[in-house]
């Protein structure tokens, strides 16, 4: 073979195997698969939704318990799944019980550092006596948020721990199931 006629075997070459390559694919059947008589060739996959939620921070809080109730705030950095290295904001309030602060509740908010734009909205449920306890956990429910957990449904348990009363250190995890 001249060069010229080997330039041209080696593009035709090239070009099967580039149209082929596609041929050999495996077609995934989806329930959103196109109505008979289109294009039934071309199956759109929708990537995974949701699944297990796991993560914990770290960072400051102010805890209080006094007559007219008290509150609790922390902000802090961590990790948790879907958003990946993000900032924690917490806020819950009490009502005063028994000389103590009892049924905690309030709002977080998990915001990506990578993207800011993507945030997580979640209601801490009501918790009981929080007393002199360093440590304590909650249920929650997440209600929505920003970006591509606009429409975030799940929820699960929340554990915090605290290193005192006032403001001092805390450490926490979130855990259960997220949908978006």
């Amino acid at each position: 073979m001249n060069r010229l006629n080997l330039n041209r075997y080696a593009l035709s070459v090239c070009v099967t195997a580039t149209l082929l390559s596609g041929c050999g694919t495996s077609q995934v059947s989806s329930p959103s698969a196109p109505a008979a008589g289109t294009n039934s060739g071309m199956i759109r996959i929708v990537p995974a939704s949701g699944g297990g939620f796991a993560g914990g921070y770290s960072g400051t809080d102010t805890w209080t318990c006094h007559r007219k109730g008290g509150s609790f705030t922390a902000s802090g950095k961590g990790t948790v799944s879907f958003l990946g290295r993000s900032n924690e904001s917490v806020r819950l309030t009490s009502h005063t019980h028994l000389g103590g602060c009892a049924n905690w509740q309030g709002l977080a908010t998990l915001k990506s550092l990578r993207n800011p734009r993507n945030y997580i909205n979640i209601q801490v449920l009501p918790t009981g006596d929080l007393g002199y306890l360093c440590q304590f956990g909650a249920s929650y429910q997440v209600t929505g948020g920003g970006g591509k957990f606009a429409h975030a449904t799940g929820g699960g348990r929340w554990t915090c721990t605290l290193n005192g009363y006032g403001t001092h250190h805390y450490s926490d995890r979130w855990a259960g199931k997220l949908k978006f």
